[in-house]
């Protein structure tokens, strides 16, 4: 009796055990990262990525997000392995003691002050009589600052109007409610071809141009490193392909922002695609932040620098990690 007993946990062990050529299939399957982004024309190389990367190991699960303040808490609720963002983002969620890294840059520019028709602005002193709509703590809303504080400004001076996304921001210029508005792309560009405003003049002379970068789960980055540079090649590889040929990026961003070929052209003109990593303009955005109460403790430069490793996007693209962070 033992003798047929043990015959049959040995069959039956036989039978569970999967064969060599199943074995070899489990262990094929991709590993899905889950990577969050926003649908701007600035970040069309997120939406490129996948198809530019070349690991058949890995399957990029993308979740397309409306508002950067909902990809933050996905990621920091650990919904998310990694999420293109603002620059402003990544500070908020050191401030909040979520472990993130950031490891390459996404996107530059991608920002207008528009002035609504029928309104006069001369110079950045007749800002103080004007109703000026902002996204309170975004990019744009700090980009602002930035240049009224280079002109003399008193910030406090600016009747600001908070707005929570750019079309309400849109309906608000065309209805009177703002007499200007500090705007991201595609948006900026519609209510400009639409003949709602106008743009007033770029801001970059007076405020960085660094606009989006991605960021990784610090916990995901240390378990899955060759994962990560494999993303930031078919990263890279996309904000090339894109900047070399603006047709093909107007073709790509029409594909999830569905607007008119002239909006998306005009947009790709005020945007740019690279994953070079300005991390000298994160102590200054950390400064106008702390200034408004945007963040609940001062974020010191040795604290932003310790959440910065360029070592993987060197690997992936083959440039020094001073060249990929850019000017002082």
């Amino acid at each position: 009796m033992k003798r047929i007993f043990t015959s049959l946990l040995i069959a039956g062990a036989l039978f569970a055990s999967p064969s060599p050529r199943e074995a070899s299939a489990q262990s094929a399957q991709p590993t899905t990262v889950r990577v969050g982004w926003i649908g701007d024309t600035h970040f069309t190389d997120m939406y490129l990525m996948s198809e530019e990367m070349k690991d058949p190991s890995l399957k990029l699960q993308m979740n397309k997000f409306q508002l950067s303040q909902d990809e933050v808490n996905a990621l920091a609720a650990n919904s998310l392995d990694m999420a293109s963002m603002g620059y402003i983002f990544f500070l908020k969620l050191l401030d909040k003691g979520v472990d993130v890294t950031a490891i390459s840059g996404v996107s530059e520019r991608g920002t207008r002050l528009l002035i609504r028709k029928g309104v006069t602005v001369g110079d950045w002193g007749d800002f103080k009589t004007i109703k000026v709509g902002v996204a309170r703590g975004s990019t744009q809303d700090l980009q602002f600052q930035s240049c009224l504080a280079q002109n003399n400004i008193d910030v406090k001076s600016v009747n600001s109007i908070a707005f929570t996304n750019a079309v309400d921001m849109t309906v608000g210029l065309e209805q009177g409610a703002v007499d200007a508005a500090v705007m991201w792309e595609p948006q900026a560009s519609q209510a400009v071809l639409k003949g709602i405003a106008t743009e007033f003049r770029p801001i970059y002379p007076c405020a960085w141009s660094s606009n989006g970068m991605l960021v990784v789960r610090t916990e995901f980055l240390k378990q899955n490193r060759a994962a990560v540079v494999s993303i930031l090649k078919g990263l890279a590889s996309a904000a090339q392909r894109l900047s070399a040929d603006h047709e093909f990026w107007i073709a790509t961003a029409r594909k999830f922002a569905p607007l008119s070929p002239e909006i998306q052209a005009l947009a790709v003109k005020n945007s740019g695609q690279s994953v070079t990593l300005h991390a000298a303009d994160l102590p200054k955005m950390a400064a106008i932040m702390s200034a408004n109460s945007y963040l609940g403790r001062k974020l010191e430069p040795s604290e932003i620098e310790a959440h910065i490793d360029l070592s993987l996007l060197a690997e992936a693209t083959g440039k020094s990690k001073e060249e990929l962070r850019g000017g002082k």
